[in-house]
């Protein structure tokens, strides 16, 4: 009953739009800090650590905090608008850039977007899945390194049978990845189990449909982390 009354929680665009309006304001307040002392009487540029280690110790520790907030607040304005520009525009190149400056908390609200706005397999076929790579190491087994792109998805268990008639599932072999099992089913249907030929075949696609209908299935609640033995849906 409470379960059934209870509203639901923003969407991952709002919550994404969420972020970058809370560190946008966490720049504009670190920047009006600057005009109160006492970080409004230190220099900036060279002249900064003379003024530190002559300085009250109370007001050197304000500024070198000060300084180093903004800078970190910078950073993550600066990174978080990369990656968001990156993954919409499907430039491969950009998209591995700032995959790896991004925070991971910054990649999930990003793909969470982007797979909840229904626009996940046109950047398949162009920077996100391009950016991961076509040797299948896109999302791999879990083993420390998994790679992004990633998505925080619903943390309700996971299911085991099919969301769909027509729908089979594949068990995770250790190796595997999302994109790596987009592969195979794909070079399966279109070839028989041949390898897949590279440009093609339209492997984006396929790892988008399965991305979509494992987000909210998937043990570890990150597409970019799948355990070998877990069942994998492929829509039909």
């Amino acid at each position: 009953m409470d379960r059934a009354r209870r509203s639901p929680g923003p969407s991952p665009a709002r919550r994404l739009a969420a972020l970058v309006v809370g560190q946008v304001l966490t720049v504009a307040a670190l920047v009006a800090a600057a005009d109160r002392p006492p970080v409004a009487g230190a220099p900036v540029g060279r002249g900064l650590p003379h003024w530190l280690a002559t300085a009250p110790p109370l007001d050197a520790v304000v500024v070198a905090a000060h300084r180093v907030a903004l800078l970190v607040a910078l950073w993550l304005l600066a990174t978080t608008l990369l990656h968001v520009g990156a993954t919409l525009a499907g430039v491969p190149a950009l998209v591995r850039v700032t995959t790896r400056a991004a925070l991971p908390g910054v990649r999930r609200a990003v793909t969470a977007a982007v797979v909840t706005a229904g626009i996940m397999a046109p950047l398949a076929t162009t920077g996100v899945a391009a950016a991961t790579g076509s040797e299948g190491r896109a999302s791999g087994v879990r083993d420390g390194r998994a790679a992004p792109p990633a998505v925080v998805v619903s943390t309700a268990a996971p299911t085991a049978a099919p969301t769909a008639p027509g729908d089979h599932t594949v068990v995770v072999q250790p190796g595997d990845s999302l994109w790596s099992i987009a592969e195979r089913v794909t070079a399966r249907e279109q070839f028989g189990g041949e390898p897949v030929g590279g440009e093609h075949v339209d492997v984006g696609a396929r790892w988008a449909a399965i991305c979509a209908a494992n987000a909210a299935r998937l043990r570890s609640g990150d597409l970019a982390v799948v355990y070998p033995g877990e069942e994998i849906v492929i829509p039909s």
